[in-house]
C-alpha cells in the first residue's frame, strides 16, 4: 500500500512540474525577442529538458500548461548614427533600427556594411570608454578604421583592438607637438604606428 501510495506521490510530483512547467521540452517553448536567440542561450538545459528556475539572462516567463512563453529584450549599448539612419547597438553587437536622435558614435557607411570586425571593434571602444577619440568609425579595405578628433586617420585592420588603441594613444602623446601635421597612423603592422604626414606638413 506504501508503494502504491508513494507511487502515486510521484506521479503527482512529475505531473506537476511539467505542467507548471518547472521543466519543458524545447518543442513547448515559445521564443519572442528583439534579437536572434536561441532557448539554451536563456535558460539551462539538461539533455532535451529546460529548467526554468534559475534563467541565465533577464527573461519574462509566462508559463502555460506543459508550455511556456520567454520574452527577452536584449538592452542597448549605444546608438550609432550610420549613412542610412540611426541604430541600436545592443549589447551582443546586433543592429536594430531607432528613432533615437541622441547617438553615441558616428560610422560613415551604410549599416549594410556592418560586420563582425566592425561591431567587435565598436562593442570594445564603447565598453572600454575610447569612444572619446573617435570623430568616425570608417572602414578601410577588409578592416576597420577611424578618424580621431584631431582628423587623423587611423587603420586599425583586425583584431588586438586593446594593443592598438594604446599604440595609438602613446602615438598621440609622442606626437602632440607636431599632431596637426600627421595624416594617417597605419598600427595594422606589428600593431606598432606607422606615420605618414600631411603634403603642407
Amino acid at each position: 500500500m506504501k508503494r502504491i501510495i508513494l507511487f502515486i506521490l510521484i506521479i503527482i510530483v512529475i505531473f506537476f512540474i511539467f505542467y507548471y512547467p518547472l521543466v519543458v521540452f524545447g518543442g513547448r517553448i515559445t521564443l519572442k525577442s528583439n534579437v536572434p536567440i536561441h532557448p539554451e542561450d536563456l535558460l539551462l538545459k539538461v539533455g532535451p529538458l529546460f529548467l526554468t528556475l534559475f534563467p541565465r539572462e533577464d527573461v519574462k516567463i509566462i508559463r502555460s500548461p506543459f508550455s511556456l512563453t520567454l520574452e527577452y529584450e536584449e538592452q542597448p549599448l549605444a546608438f550609432v548614427k550610420f549613412r542610412d539612419g540611426i541604430f541600436v547597438i545592443t549589447k551582443s553587437g546586433y543592429l536594430l533600427k531607432t528613432e533615437q536622435k541622441q547617438v553615441n558614435l558616428l560610422a560613415n557607411f551604410e549599416s549594410k556594411f556592418y560586420n563582425d570586425f566592425v561591431k567587435e571593434f565598436v562593442i570594445f571602444v564603447l565598453e572600454n570608454g575610447e569612444s572619446e577619440f573617435i570623430k568616425s568609425v570608417e572602414l578601410f579595405g577588409n578592416g576597420v578604421a577611424f578618424v580621431d578628433k584631431n582628423g587623423i586617420f587611423v587603420i586599425i585592420g583586425k583584431g588586438d583592438y586593446n594593443i592598438k588603441m594604446e599604440e595609438y594613444k602613446k602615438s598621440v602623446v609622442i606626437l602632440q607637438n607636431k599632431i596637426k601635421k600627421v595624416k594617417t597612423i597605419d598600427l595594422r603592422f606589428s600593431c606598432e604606428g606607422v606615420i605618414s604626414w600631411r603634403e603642407n606638413g
